[in-house]
């Protein structure tokens, strides 16, 4: 059995429950020691988050799950490469002097954003994990854009494996150090969506779905396009996170055709979807979101509910393996007629892909990783 440090882009306990967390909980249950540390904060985060975590002690979670904050670092790491370093060694600091009080001894460090380039050689591990899901840059432009390429090109070469989410993300890394990037898409817990008990939502069938973070990444027209044309109701689950997104919600509130609860904690998703008759992922078609695999493809397949997305290069990918339970369309009318076309599909059993994405088996494969002779090999000539 072994140690990591799972250095997270998000808090355990915060807005967005996703795929650190899942595979922390799952490797303790398999005995190894985890070490969950959340996102260190600047004052600027703070600033448009109010409600994010500060600073707590060390606290156990689980049986050989601890979870820490890191403290809060100075301001800047945006703009000069020195003050992300400078911030990094006050992190590096708290988080050798952790894992010491826990025992943890070279842990596999599993590295989720760029920054933590300038952490990674500042702390005993025994091999770096470098888990990308979105562009490094994401929506920056300018310095802070730079900056952030710069870091995520250093982290990949001192990273033994790059367990990426998308193909574009791959060719991105490949480009960077060869050999080094491993598909690793998000997972799903198969078991928890199986026995979820329907929750009614009160709207009138029938239900589309929308789980996730809501904010400048929906096509909300596409929302409209179905609203107007008597398609369904919309169920919005998730985090109501810019400041458009909040203001569409708002304006259809007096509907009765639209319920945004909020966050919703993610041990209650199952039951909400298991009340919706379909699952939607209306995702920007401008370029920004080509990398992207969408968690909730397989979380609506293990819900039951049939899918209609944009078309997305992953979702084209698995649209034949997935067949007659997703489709996808493009533009508001393009769209209305994928949830059309998905809302009448005679379906079976879920399809046969689903079985073996359940995240136990991701959990399988991290562990494949950690102890094959070429990791070994890997980490001793980064």
């Amino acid at each position: 059995m072994g140690d990591w440090a799972i250095l997270s882009g998000t808090s355990w306990e915060g807005w967005k429950w996703g795929s650190r967390q899942e595979i922390a909980l799952r490797l303790a249950r398999r005995g190894e020691r985890v070490l969950y540390v959340e996102p260190t904060l600047g004052p600027e985060y703070l600033l448009s988050n109010p409600d994010a975590h500060g600073a707590r002690d060390l606290r156990q979670e689980a049986q050989r799950l601890w979870i820490c904050t890191p403290p809060r670092i100075p301001p800047g790491r945006w703009l000069l490469r020195s003050l992300n370093r400078w911030g990094q060694a006050r992190v590096a600091a708290g988080l050798r002097r952790v894992l010491a009080g826990i025992g943890f001894r070279d842990p596999v460090l599993w590295a989720s954003l760029a920054y933590q380039a300038d952490l990674v050689g500042r702390v005993p591990h025994r091999g770096v994990i470098y888990h990308y899901t979105d562009p490094a840059r994401g929506r920056a432009t300018g310095r802070r854009a730079a900056l952030l390429e710069g870091m995520h090109r250093d982290l990949v070469r001192a990273s033994g494996r790059v367990l990426v989410a998308s193909r574009v993300l791959e060719e991105e890394c490949e480009r960077i150090a060869p050999g080094r990037a491993r598909r690793f898409p998000p997972g799903v817990d198969l078991d928890a969506f199986a026995r979820a008990a329907p929750r009614p939502s009160g709207l009138s069938p029938p239900v589309l779905a929308v789980c996730g973070v809501l904010n400048d990444r929906i096509e909300w027209g596409w929302l409209d396009a179905l609203l107007s044309g008597g398609v369904g109701s919309l169920l919005l689950l998730g985090t109501i996170e810019t400041r458009s997104a909040r203001a569409w919600v708002r304006d259809r509130a007096g509907t009765g055709r639209v319920l945004a609860p909020g966050h919703i904690p993610h041990g209650e998703v199952a039951g909400w979807l298991a009340g919706a008759q379909a699952g939607l992922i209306p995702y920007r078609v401008d370029g920004s979101e080509d990398a992207t695999f969408p968690m909730k493809l397989w979380e609506y397949l293990a819900a039951g509910l049939p899918v209609a997305a944009s078309p997305l290069p992953e979702v084209d990918t698995l649209r034949d393996a997935c067949a007659p339970w997703v489709h996808t369309g493009s533009g508001p009318e393009g769209f209305a007629q994928a949830v059309c076309a998905a809302l009448a599909a005679l379906r079976g059993e879920p399809p046969a892909i689903l079985a073996g994405q359940d995240w136990e088996a991701r959990v399988d494969e991290l562990l494949r990783i950690t102890a094959s002779d070429e990791w070994g090999q890997r980490v001793r000539t980064v």
